[in-house]
């Protein structure tokens, strides 16, 4: 079974929210990666701001880290493009119910 550890990438100074997916979150995120395509020519990933979230960097033991950031998914393979957001949406719901509902506001992620 794949192993994913996920930080949401929210501070600067202190540790980072860090927690394990379950087997099943890890086998839905490993199936979503799987279906997103490139991203397009010329394209450039998302940039975060200097302050507040900054996105997800999601380490996997089959092909090391992924960085997850709005649109922009970028891993050893390259960057991809998810429209939808699909994958942070379901990485940051999976850490609202690891971390607790209060430990990622809501309005940080609206950006």
């Amino acid at each position: 079974m794949l192993a994913m550890r996920v930080t949401v990438d929210l501070f600067s100074g202190r540790p980072n929210p860090t927690f394990e997916l379950e087997p099943d979150e890890a086998e839905r995120i490993r199936r979503l990666l799987g279906s997103l395509p490139p991203a397009p020519e010329g394209a450039t990933p998302a940039e975060p701001p200097a302050l507040g979230y900054r996105g997800l960097h999601v380490q996997r033991n089959d092909l090391g880290g992924v960085y997850v950031y709005g649109p922009s998914v970028v891993d050893a393979g390259g960057a991809r493009f998810d429209t939808d957001r699909r994958l942070e949406r379901l990485l940051l719901d999976s850490a609202r119910r690891h971390l607790g509902p209060d430990a990622l506001p809501e309005d940080w992620f609206s950006r």
